[in-house]
């Protein structure tokens, strides 16, 4: 089962994020619920590897931790393929991830090895020439958006299920950030 672990937005924030998709020239805007931040990408896992995860999650006790939006911006430098809201690197955001990779180590699973960075996609596409110029522009006259703030309180541990639409995302399990 492919996996992944994230913080959901809450709808105040996820209707923010949907009005921002609106003023933008995207061809495939992310559905409201998949409007999430990656912590830990899985990758594909066993049920028996992602029930041990399941097991020491229960248990994290990490506190929760800022969620403040700083503007936009795209991967893929010449060819951008996504989109995306930046959230501010905070030490407790950092630190949490970092914690989830190290749970998610114990439990057996490899997590894919990549430079973290937070955000929340807004879109996919793969535009070129007069799309790309459009969708450059906006994303630059857009470098100043902001969205009020909030505090995640729990980590979603999601199934994610590729078709030809895009990824669907379903919440397996939920683990509050109590400490």
């Amino acid at each position: 089962m492919r996996a992944f672990l994230a913080i959901e937005m809450p709808d105040d924030i996820a209707a923010d994020l949907r009005r921002l998709q609106a003023d933008l020239p995207l061809r495939r805007p992310v559905a409201r619920d998949n409007l999430h931040l990656t912590l830990v990408f899985l990758g594909d896992q066993p049920e028996a590897r992602l029930a041990g995860l399941h097991d020491l999650l229960g248990g994290l006790g990490a506190p929760g931790v800022a969620i403040d939006f700083a503007g936009l911006d795209m991967f893929g430098g010449n060819r951008p393929r996504q989109v995306f809201a930046t959230v501010r690197p905070d030490p407790g955001l950092v630190a949490l991830q970092a914690r989830l990779t190290r749970v998610a180590h114990s439990s057996g699973i490899a997590p894919e090895r990549r430079r973290f960075v937070p955000h929340v996609t807004l879109g996919r596409d793969k535009p070129a020439g007069p799309d790309l110029a459009r969708l450059r522009q906006a994303v630059a006259g857009l470098s100043g958006w902001r969205a009020g703030g909030f505090v995640a309180r729990s980590v979603t541990l999601f199934q994610s299920t590729l078709a030809p639409a895009g990824a669907r995302h379903a919440p397996l399990a939920n683990y509050p950030l109590t400490g």
